[in-house]
């Protein structure tokens, strides 16, 4: 059993401490057991961690999770952060929540370590943007304001980078006017992506930020599946009832995916195959 753990642990790129917090015990705990010094019920920690290695190969075995699918809007997102690339421009990628622009965006940098990822949220300020910044560009903050600013932009300046801002519909005007400086005293390429949201912002709401808009070199916004597209999504995960799929999410991606794979789990802890019922079983799990 020792031994298991090891090679488990080894196998997933993982350590004791990470294994503890999972099953909840201490890391002491697993440490002592496996130098075989454990005091305490060692049956009962050993069913602890046969179960979760159990169910953590299934799941990572078994889950679609990770499988990129090419769809056109991923093949436009490729084509976009290309040319923003190339042209050195502020873009901007639009799309509905559940669209895949995420998934897209983070397969397209994932093999590139010149993209500077950063992830907006609804409490995002502009010190925020910053700092975080600041911290991807290895950068001490020692300075504020116009100095972090100026800091940011002239290493920015040095180096060749690009930036991609998700979830880019929560910035504030001011961050928003913040990045369309850092783009035009860095020429660095800035791509930000979000919902249909972001579209407005992007104006103002009386329009008094059309100078910022009037900046976006490439835009693109997200369409749901096509029929083909869904089929082949649906394929990947062993289901033919592409249809009912569509019925049951507006062919939205995400809604898709997790559809897919909660039917599939469904199906199994059943001993069946995935059909029209178990589809609208798993649904009222998860489509609103």
């Amino acid at each position: 059993m020792k031994s298991e753990i090891r090679n488990f642990l080894k196998t997933i790129g993982k350590n004791q401490k990470w294994l503890a917090e999972s099953i909840g015990v201490s890391d002491a705990q697993i440490s002592q057991y496996l130098k075989g010094t454990y005091g305490g019920n060692v049956q009962s920690l050993e069913e602890k961690l046969k179960s979760f290695m159990a169910n953590y190969s299934v799941n990572s075995v078994d889950s679609t999770n990770g499988v990129f699918i090419k769809t056109r809007n991923t093949e436009a997102v490729g084509y976009i952060l290309t040319k923003s690339i190339q042209k050195r421009s502020l873009s901007a990628i639009f799309g509905n929540a559940g669209f895949g622009k995420t998934t897209s965006i983070k397969n397209y940098i994932e093999n590139r370590p010149e993209a500077i990822y950063i992830k907006a949220n609804n409490l995002f300020t502009t010190k925020d943007f910053l700092e975080i910044l600041c911290e991807k560009l290895n950068l001490k903050k020692e300075t504020r304001g116009r100095g972090l600013f100026n800091n940011v932009v002239k290493t920015l300046e040095r180096i060749d980078r690009f930036i991609v801002i998700d979830e880019a519909e929560w910035l504030k005007d001011k961050t928003l006017d913040m990045i369309r400086n850092i783009w035009e005293e860095s020429n660095t390429p800035i791509i930000l992506v979000g919902t249909l949201k972001l579209k407005q912002n992007l104006k103002g709401n009386n329009g008094e930020l059309d100078y910022l808009d009037s900046r976006i070199r490439l835009r693109l916004t997200f369409e749901r599946l096509k029929d083909e597209e869904l089929q082949e999504v649906c394929k990947n995960f062993g289901v033919s009832h592409w249809r009912k799929v569509k019925e049951l999410t507006n062919a939205n991606f995400r809604l898709t995916t997790f559809l897919l794979e909660e039917a599939k789990d469904l199906a199994q802890m059943h001993g069946k195959a995935v059909d029209e019922e178990v589809l609208i079983a798993a649904s009222s799990m998860i489509v609103r």
